[in-house]
């Protein structure tokens, strides 16, 4: 008798511990994991994270992985071979090529049947990745952009001081800040030495394409005739050859700025060291700026030309094709791009948000330099690489641009150089 309740208590101990061992299995194989391509900076990566971390505290049954480390071409072997990450990211270069090969999926029944809230974001950051069938910037939407990348005009204002001038967001409040003033205020805040040198400049130039086209858009120039659905290449107006001679001219006629080929931190340098009075870069710049404990700057809208006008870039995160939980993957997504996603990208990593309702979020991100500048130049920015080809067509310029500079090359000739070449990968990308 004492045998028997002796196995019986094991049968039942032995029960027990096994649908103890089931019931971990269970929850274990119930666990989701969730793969999202990241970008950027660690300062970015810890942002996304920060999101991720606030989905898993919202799905306690979902593992979300962040800083996947896969480049363009990693991602689109993954989509081939049936194996995307759940959560795909595309620069504004690399979009249009995902969204015209049929590589990510459209997201508007999803948002209209959880009643997503669209209207809250900048309609030019959206603009870029609508589609309809053969058009770019109408039909379905593709992706959610993570911020809205736009340039402003720094300027020293200790410097314009010391120079007597008056500061730029005075001169914009009377309508004044235009290419005049600016020209101007460059020529005051440029020193030479006794040698000849060069010691304070007035405005250091990023001499890519990208910059030297907000100049262009301000004098109602553009690079081709539709940016999103390019059919032949206009630099060669009247309009856009008058905004890259003044350009080149501050450097070889008015000798406000270096006459080099420059870009990003180093064209900035000068700025950041207090040796410049004006430059134009974007919100990321300032923490630099910021690292120079003798550097009062502020920030103001670009000069006004004919209009307003500013560079737009960015990237999205969409949802590839051949993923393997569409639903689950649109939940991750759908709180990247709610508010309280955007929310926390702002405060972590910095990114200028892609929705209206932030803004007070985001100017409050440095209450020391009018932030809202950045936000008001977005609705007059123009989306440059999301036109197809750009890449290519930005990579063949650069050793003409170069040599405008440098000034071995002048602006006409360049253009007349680079257009045949430019209607050639035009005519063969928008086929």
């Amino acid at each position: 008798m004492k045998r028997y309740r002796r196995m019986a208590w094991m049968r039942i101990w032995l029960t027990a511990l096994a649908l103890l061992f089931g019931l971990s299995s269970l929850a274990l194989a119930q666990t989701i994991e969730l793969f999202w391509d990241t970008p950027g900076s660690a300062e970015e990566q810890a942002g996304y994270r920060a999101v991720a971390d606030r989905f898993e505290e919202l799905h306690p049954n979902v593992k979300v992985h962040t800083n996947l480390g896969l480049s363009h071409d990693d991602v689109i072997v993954r989509i081939a071979a049936g194996t995307p990450p759940d959560i795909v990211f595309s620069t504004i270069q690399n979009a249009a090529g995902f969204i015209k090969q049929g590589l990510l999926m459209p997201l508007d029944a999803w948002i209209e049947r959880d009643g997503f809230d669209i209207d809250d974001f900048f309609p030019a950051v959206l603009t870029p990745y609508l589609y309809d069938g053969s058009s770019f910037g109408q039909g379905q939407l593709y992706g959610f952009p993570k911020e809205s990348a736009v340039r402003g005009t720094f300027y020293n204002a200790t410097l314009f001081e010391e120079a007597g001038l008056a500061q730029p967001p005075e001169l914009y409040s009377q309508n004044a800040w235009n290419w005049n003033t600016w020209l101007s205020s460059a020529q005051k805040l440029t020193r030479v030495d006794g040698s000849g040198a060069t010691q304070q400049w007035g405005f250091v130039r990023d001499t890519r394409l990208m910059y030297q086209m907000m100049w262009v858009w301000a004098n109602n120039g553009d690079i081709v005739d539709d940016l999103l659905n390019p059919t032949r290449f206009t630099l060669d107006s009247d309009e856009a050859v008058e905004a890259l001679e003044f350009y080149a001219d501050m450097a070889h006629v008015y000798r406000v700025s270096p006459a080099e080929y420059i870009e990003g931190s180093a064209a900035a340098a000068p700025f950041v060291e207090g040796r410049a009075g004006l430059l134009q870069d974007g919100p990321w710049r300032m923490s630099s700026m910021n690292a120079n404990p003798s550097l009062e700057y502020g920030v103001v809208q670009g000069p006004v030309g004919a209009k307003r006008a500013n560079l737009l870039s960015g990237s999205i995160f969409g949802i590839p094709k051949g993923v393997n939980d569409p639903e689950l993957s649109w939940e991750l997504l759908k709180f990247l791009a709610s508010r309280e996603g955007q929310q926390i990208l702002v405060e972590v990593a910095s990114l200028q948000p892609a929705r209206r309702s932030l803004a007070n979020v985001f100017i409050e991100t440095d209450p020391s330099v009018n932030m809202a500048v950045f936000l008001e130049e977005v609705d007059f920015a123009q989306p440059l690489f999301a036109m197809p080809g750009m890449d290519e067509i930005d990579a063949l310029l650069v050793p003409y641009l170069r040599q405008v500079a440098e000034g071995t090359m002048s602006v006409t000739a360049m253009l007349d150089t680079v257009k045949p070449l430019v209607e050639g990968i035009i005519a063969r990308v928008t086929k």
